[in-house]
């Protein structure tokens, strides 16, 4: 069971700051979530926008994950060993790659437009003689990714919106860039993946003759991310998503300095606009529902059963509390972090212990932390298989009334209170 609807990778810092730009949530700050000690993680949670005559729940919001690769060009390698360990973390649905590529047709693929790939041809030098003789693979995006994208493609009025949002960013680009601006066209085409920068009309042209000559644009890192979701779980849902940002020849670098980057920026902005108009016209059902305490409360004598540890106060006028029903969700649940704080009328708030008995594959039990307020807190795991949590808390004397406060890596959030 999926853990997160998208999964979104960037090569690099320089693309994933402009589109972050783009997909984050308005007025929303979203802090990195860091998974294995090792990667950090944007995470959070994408309104979609509603259908009054749709079957999704009222609160459909996408669980998205992304992250960039690398502060310099990853390329393939690098970016299968990324894949792999974010597919660890966070077990998504569906994987969109995202970035900037070059042009192999400039008369029809102009900087600014967005390519989606049909079939991605990866490539490796082979034999190097008198000429280069390359090596291919071939791997193609999900089919229900793509026919999302030919949907799109089709529709008039969504299209349009989403050229007229480019135009708009455009406006904000440096006068030497502006000569390059024009309504953005959205293209699926088949490109080539391999670790090169393509500088070079020549070897272009070789790229074609012997991969196929239907390559109509290049990149670096998507081999890569095919091989890791291959050997992973043998997927092959993921999307290619690419903003056209130089057209692969030797005037490559005098395009970037003469435009101070501005010309990649509203490329990889593009590519960011286009998912964003696709996940508002939600094309997959979210996997993610509400959370929901259940506040009734069971027996104390649960703290003394078999193979539970022993955190009650036994002392005259302590308080013991289970709540054997605390969550229960059959969705798959990100990280929780859980928060009880007690309150008391008058005087100082009671030394206390809890633990919360998670019921799951595998059962955990989980024992509180203390907070600087007297309160507690625990970290529960994700869990793609579904939850039960079970709260046991005890206290050497009564506790008037308890904040609950429940909130996951994408910032959802719920609170009760127990009087």
């Amino acid at each position: 069971m999926p853990l997160t609807d998208y999964l979104l990778l960037v090569p690099l810092d320089e693309e994933w700051k402009k589109i972050w730009n783009v997909l984050s949530p308005i007025g929303k700050a979203i802090k990195p979530s860091k998974k294995n000690n090792s990667m950090s993680y944007y995470a959070w949670n994408y309104p979609t926008l509603q259908d009054p005559g749709s079957n999704i729940n009222e609160d459909g919001n996408y669980l998205i994950a992304g992250a960039a690769m690398s502060r310099k060009t990853p390329g393939q390698a690098y970016a299968a060993s990324f894949t792999m360990q974010a597919l660890d973390a966070w077990h998504p649905s569906r994987i969109v790659m995202m970035g900037i590529a070059g042009s192999l047709e400039p008369k029809r693929l102009l900087l600014g437009d967005v390519v989606v790939s049909d079939k991605i041809f990866g490539y490796e030098v082979g034999d190097a003689e008198r000429t280069l003789k390359f090596r291919r693979t071939v791997n193609q995006s999900g089919a229900l990714d793509l026919d999302r994208v030919r949907a799109f493609l089709g529709h008039d009025e969504l299209y349009t919106a989403w050229q007229k949002q480019c135009l708009l960013a455009a406006k904000k680009l440096p006068k030497l860039a502006q000569k390059y601006v024009h309504p953005p066209t959205l293209h699926i085409e088949n490109t080539a993946s391999g670790n090169y920068v393509v500088k070079s009309k020549k070897f272009a042209e070789n790229l074609k003759k012997q991969l196929d000559w239907s390559i109509a644009a290049v990149e670096m890192e998507a081999t890569g991310l095919f091989q890791a979701l291959h050997l992973k779980a043998g997927l092959s849902n993921a999307l290619m998503i690419r903003g056209i940002s130089d057209y692969a020849d030797g005037k490559k670098e005098k395009l970037d300095k003469k435009s101070h980057n501005s010309v990649r920026a509203w490329a990889s902005g593009n590519a960011a606009r286009l998912l964003k108009a696709l996940w508002q016209t939600v094309p997959f059902i979210p996997i993610s529902s509400r959370y929901k305490f259940d506040m009734h409360k069971g027996h104390p004598s649960r703290m003394r059963q078999a193979n539970i540890p022993d955190i009650e106060y036994k002392q005259l006028k302590s308080q013991s509390l289970s709540f054997p029903n605390l969550l229960h969700r059959r969705d798959a649940t990100p990280a929780l972090l859980l928060q009880v704080i007690p309150k008391v009328k008058r005087g100082i708030t009671p030394p206390g212990k809890g633990l919360c008995i998670i019921d799951g594959d595998p059962s955990q039990v989980i024992m509180g932390t203390d907070l600087k307020d007297g309160g507690l807190y625990f970290s529960l795991p994700a869990n793609e298989h579904g939850l039960h949590v079970e709260l046991l808390l005890s206290y050497q004397s009564r506790v008037n009334q308890f904040d609950l406060v429940c909130e996951d890596d994408f910032g959802r959030r719920i609170t009760e209170s127990l009087p």
